[in-house]
Formats: structure tokens, sequence, C-alpha cells
């Protein structure tokens, strides 16, 4: 089964973005989460911000059928887990636990130690896209239903 861990940055250009892998594991690092929550406080744009309770609402659904980090169904027969980091596994060189690209290109390593043969990280943050190719990670770039934010969020959020 492909794996497919998701990028805060997609889950806020597109929140259905979860229902674009038929049968893959999707796997949001608990990272993503934490960002996600930050912009409920956070003097961002507004659509920012409603995209983010966007897509903590849609994940709240998908947790009243069971545990997010147990993982559970999605309707198009893939599944859903939210994937916390193992900081006691020990990071690869060069990455820290302050930075959460760092923290979500950590997540997606241990996922491929852990036996995900076919995993891609799906991103639109260019930077994290290039680190991720040096830590030898398969990486998809999204960009579609980009939001027009004002560039100020924009780049906020890119970290």
């Amino acid at each position: 089964m492909r794996t497919v861990i998701l990028d805060t940055n997609v889950l806020l250009s597109n929140p259905e973005i979860l229902s674009d892998y038929p049968d893959a594991e999707v796997i949001i690092p608990e990272t993503v989460l934490g960002e996600i929550d930050k912009l409920k406080t956070s003097r961002v744009d507004p659509d920012l911000r409603f995209r983010g309770r966007e897509v903590s609402r849609i994940l709240f659904d998908f947790s009243e059928t069971g545990s997010l980090v147990a993982g559970v169904d999605l309707p198009d027969g893939g599944r859903l887990r939210v994937l916390p980091l193992d900081s006691d596994a020990g990071l690869p060189e060069g990455m820290s636990l302050r930075n959460a690209d760092d923290r979500i290109l950590a997540t997606a390593h241990q996922a491929c130690s852990a036996g995900c043969e076919d995993l891609t990280l799906v991103t639109n943050d260019l930077n994290m896209l290039l680190k991720a190719q040096t830590y030898g990670l398969k990486v998809e770039r999204r960009e579609e239903g980009r939001p027009s934010w004002p560039k100020r969020a924009a780049r906020w959020f890119q970290r």
C-alpha cells in the first residue's frame, strides 16, 4: 500500500486532500496538528484560520470512527492516521527538534525506517521539498487549489 505524508501547507491549501489518495495510507505528522492549532490565535489572514479550523473539523469527524493514532478507514478505501514523532529514536544528522519542518521530515524518515516502502512526502514548501530530497525521501509537490492569501500570510506559513 502506498503511504503519503501530508505537510501542513498542503492540508491548508486543500483540506479535502485526504480524499485525493484512494487506497493509500495517509499520514499526518503530529507536528502538523500543532501547527494548525497555532493558527487559531495567530494574526494571519482569516481565510487561512478558517482553513485550519476546517482541517481540524474534518480530522475530528474521522476521529469519531476510531483512534487516529491507530488509524481509521477513509471512505475511498484508504487509511488515515496521525503519527507522533518518536524523539527517543534519534534524529537524522542535521535535524533539530526545535524546527517544525525538521520534526515533520523526521517523522517521515522514521516511517520509512519502520517499513513503509512506498512513502511520499506531499508538500508545496520548496525548502522542505529540497531538504527532504537531501535525506533521500520521495517528495511530491502539490500547488493546485492554492488559496489567494496575502503574501505576508503565505510567507508566515511556509516557514
